[in-house]
C-alpha cells in the first residue's frame, strides 16, 4: 500500500477524487421532478419482482413529466422524456393511449419520445447512437429532463450483469446520458431475482 500512496502526485489540480471536509460541503435543497419521489439530476432506480407493475409506474411517471399532469396529488415538473424501450414495443402505443383516456390528458404534441429498438449499454457505438438520438435537433428542440431504461437487462447488451466489471460498465454508460443532458434524471427499472 506504501508503493500505491507513493504513486498517486501529491497535490494534483487535475485530481477530480478528493475529499471535501463536511462543514464545507455545499448545501443545497432537493430540486424535483416529482415532489418527493423522482429528484432532478440523478441517477434513479425502480426495483421489484416481476409482473409487479415497475414498467407501468415508469410510463405514469414519464406520461405525468411529459404532460405536467400531477402524479397521484403530488406536484410534476413538465418536461420532455425519453423513454428506452427494452421490450414491448407493440403495446406501447396502447398503454399511453389508455393513460392518456384515464387522466384526460391528450397526448398528441407532448414531448414523450419512445426507442424504437432496446439500447445496448455495453456497446459504445450503439451508446453513440443513443446519446445522439437524443439531442436537442433529433427530438424536435427539446432537451431531455428524464430518461427511462426500461429494463436493465433488456437494455443492457453484450456482457453479465451479475459480473462487477460489466455492470460498472452499465453504470457508467447511465451517467454518460446525465452528462450529455445536464439536469436531466436517468430511471433505470430493474427486476429482482
Amino acid at each position: 500500500s506504501q508503493q500505491l500512496v507513493a504513486a498517486i502526485p501529491a497535490g494534483n489540480p487535475k485530481a477530480l477524487f478528493r475529499y471535501v471536509r463536511f462543514d464545507l460541503m455545499p448545501r443545497s435543497s432537493p430540486q424535483w421532478w416529482i415532489k418527493g419521489i423522482l429528484e432532478r439530476d440523478s441517477l434513479s432506480l425502480i426495483f421489484g419482482q416481476p409482473t409487479s407493475g415497475k414498467s407501468f409506474m415508469a410510463m405514469s411517471w414519464a406520461c405525468c413529466m411529459a404532460t405536467g399532469a400531477p402524479w397521484f396529488g403530488r406536484k410534476v415538473a413538465q418536461a420532455p422524456v425519453l423513454y428506452i424501450a427494452g421490450e414491448g414495443h407493440s403495446g406501447l402505443k396502447r398503454r399511453i393511449t389508455a393513460w392518456s383516456q384515464d387522466r384526460g390528458a391528450p397526448m398528441d404534441g407532448v414531448p414523450l419520445f419512445f426507442s424504437t429498438v432496446r439500447a445496448h449499454f455495453l456497446d459504445p457505438e450503439f451508446m453513440a447512437q443513443v446519446l445522439d438520438a437524443g439531442r436537442p435537433e433529433n427530438i424536435e428542440g427539446h432537451v431531455p429532463g428524464l430518461i427511462v431504461v426500461d429494463t436493465l437487462a433488456a437494455n443492457f447488451g453484450p456482457g453479465d450483469e451479475n459480473e462487477a466489471t460489466s455492470m460498472s460498465a452499465f453504470i457508467d454508460a447511465a451517467h454518460g446520458l446525465r452528462v450529455t443532458y445536464p439536469g436531466s434524471t436517468v430511471l433505470i427499472v430493474h427486476h429482482s431475482g
